[in-house]
């Protein structure tokens, strides 16, 4: 059991080289296979977790960031990818990405989550090859573990999270050229380490933490010395601060906007943090009941007792600081790095996500990498120290513990190969979300079961009642309904929680419209239309009120409007069908 042990090792390229008596070139060809071997385990195992979600569906903002993407689209799309224009964040790297595949897959998921399975795949081998580099014996473990972790699920198996997938190989790539100027002191390696953690952060900012990790891990390597390659890291800190400077506008400005995300003040989000850390720190250990939504704690006021995480943490690193002459600095430094990497999403900046719930499993795809190599760590000392039935012993919980994972992760991804699917099981496991409980609803009113529709978007708005959105759902599934009503009665809440949304002004003029209550549907869309000239939709909607009236003139230029605007909307073109039609339609 020693020999299966080390065959982990073997594997990722640092054992030793044949057995005595063989030749240079058939340890060589022995080691050779080994990584083989590993990375084909590695590889195979991601494939088979994620395989029910090949051809899985659009999930949730799936359809904004890629299925009704324009920018995506349209060939001229790049200059306002990098500009800044029409996007939420500015990550415009990814958005290169997703602007290629399109033209290699279009709107077809399938090539998308094979994109995405075959990125994570690569980047657990890429893990695989650091940890060995940082010296770890069972690197290949920590790969695995990362390979097949179930916090990792919600990365890989959700489309609009390909900006995880797409930043931790360049931060991984950077980390290793950074290891390359550590060894040999050549400015090339230095500036290429910048250059690609400037990639990675054009990915997704939250992988801002490297030039801090790489200062922990100046000093885990050399100590005090360590602080003589300070001045090697101002690329890394400028990047870090100009780009982390502009993903907070970008969030403010763009994704959050006018929403209310109340994330209270320094004492709660203090608490806060302290509880999220120790939220993912267990969820990475005991990976079970996740969920694409959690309960958001209620720490607004914090109670006392939602401070505790600080002290415990405080104990547990300095207990580590201790024994940094020994293994503590070891654990440090990976434990550091696990915390370093979840800094900026612990909420102490406001996240649009965070209307959502406080915490969520993609955020800790980046810290994940820190976790799986403190567990190889731990392996590696084990095999250090247990001879005999030991060994058997840790073989087999080795062995037991990546089944576990294995048949969880499969588990949990199974959940993603379609919205229903997804939706249904967020609300079953946090029933008192608001946000699923309107997705869910979403579901069923695209599949026409109103009746069903509605029942969710009432709970949404039971739970959420100043959500105009939400109110705007449950009415257009009251209207579909019949209950006329009671859908216009809706969409005048939503009006008074939103009175600056074209969106809900839009939508009760439908159901005035529905109504027969052409005059007051005719003044909400023209609000609507005040506030946003370019919508489509009202445009066509108020080109039927017109056609009703008899001013045929200017719902004919509405209908062409609505048309221009938005090629894709089939009613409108339908409408400026019909209208022609009357209008060459000789008086009888």
């Amino acid at each position: 059991m020693n020999e299966t042990l080390h065959l982990n090792s073997t594997a990722s390229g640092l054992g030793a080289g044949g057995a005595p008596g063989t030749s240079k070139n058939t340890g060589l060809e022995r080691r050779a296979g080994r990584t083989f071997l590993g990375a084909g385990a590695i590889v195979g195992l991601v494939w088979l977790i994620y395989w029910p979600d090949l051809h899985g569906s659009w999930l949730w903002d799936d359809g904004y960031e890629v299925a009704h993407n324009s920018l995506l689209r349209n060939p001229a799309g790049l200059v306002k990818i990098w500009t800044g224009q029409g996007a939420l964040d500015y990550f415009p790297l990814k958005a290169t990405v997703q602007w290629i595949l399109w033209r290699i897959w279009g709107a077809n998921p399938t090539g998308w989550h094979a994109f995405s399975i075959a990125l994570h795949g690569m980047n657990a081998l890429l893990l695989w090859r650091l940890l060995h580099r940082l010296g770890l014996r069972q690197a290949w473990i920590g790969g695995l573990l990362f390979a097949v972790h179930p916090l990792a699920v919600e990365s890989v198996a959700w489309v609009a999270e390909l900006k995880n997938l797409l930043s931790l190989p360049l931060v991984f790539l950077s980390f290793g050229a950074y290891l390359d100027y550590d060894e040999r002191g050549r400015s090339f390696d230095l500036w290429r380490a910048a250059l690609l953690f400037l990639a990675a952060m054009l990915c997704k900012s939250t992988v801002v933490m490297l030039p801090c990790l790489l200062v922990l891990f100046l000093w885990w390597k050399h100590g005090t010395r360590g602080w003589r390659r300070r001045w090697s890291l101002v690329p890394f800190f400028a990047v870090a601060l100009g780009l982390g400077l502009v993903t907070v506008w970008f969030q403010h400005q763009r994704a959050i906007g006018a929403a209310d995300v109340a994330v209270g003040g320094m004492a709660t989000r203090l608490a806060r943090a302290g509880l999220a850390l120790l939220f993912y720190a267990w969820k990475t250990v005991w990976p079970i009941e996740l969920m694409p939504v959690y309960p958001r704690w209620p720490v607004s006021p914090p109670a006392v007792h939602q401070f505790l995480a600080w002290p415990i943490l405080g104990a547990f690193f300095g207990w580590l600081w201790l024994k940094r002459n020994g293994w503590g600095r070891h654990v440090l430094f990976g434990a550091g790095a696990f915390v370093l990497n979840l800094a900026p999403i612990l909420g102490f900046l406001a996240m649009a996500y965070m209307h959502a719930s406080w915490v969520a499993d993609h955020f800790v795809y980046a810290a994940l990498p820190a976790a799986a190599g403190l567990f190889a760590g731990g392996v590696d000392a084990a095999v250090l120290r247990l001879a005999g039935p030991m060994r058997h012993f840790a073989a087999t919980a080795l062995a037991a513990l990546l089944v576990i994972l294995v048949t969880l992760s499969w588990s949990y991804a199974r959940i993603f190969r379609s919205p229903a699917d997804f939706w249904s099981y967020a609300v079953e496991h946090n029933p008192d979300s608001s946000v699923a409980h309107n997705n869910l609803g979403n579901v069923f009113f695209a599949a026409r079961q109103p009746t069903e529709a509605a029942r969710h978007f009432a709970a949404a708005v039971r739970l959420e009642p100043g959500n105009a959105g939400m109110r705007i759902n449950w009415g257009n599934a009251l209207a579909e309904l019949g209950r006329t009503n009671e859908a216009i009665r809706q969409h005048e809440m939503a009006v008074t929680a939103a009175p600056a949304s074209a969106v809900a002004l839009n939508s009760l003029g439908g159901t005035l419209l529905d109504a027969g209550r052409l005059t007051e549907a005719r003044q909400h869309f023209e609000s609507a239309l005040r506030l946003q000239p370019d919508s489509a939709e009202a445009r066509n909607n108020l080109g039927i009120v017109l056609a009703r009236t008899g001013a045929l003139t200017e719902a004919r230029a509405h209908f062409e409007a609505a048309v221009r605007l938005n090629p894709g909307l089939n009613s409108a073109r339908e409408n400026l069908r019909l209208l022609e039609q009357q209008v060459a339609r000789p008086p009888k």
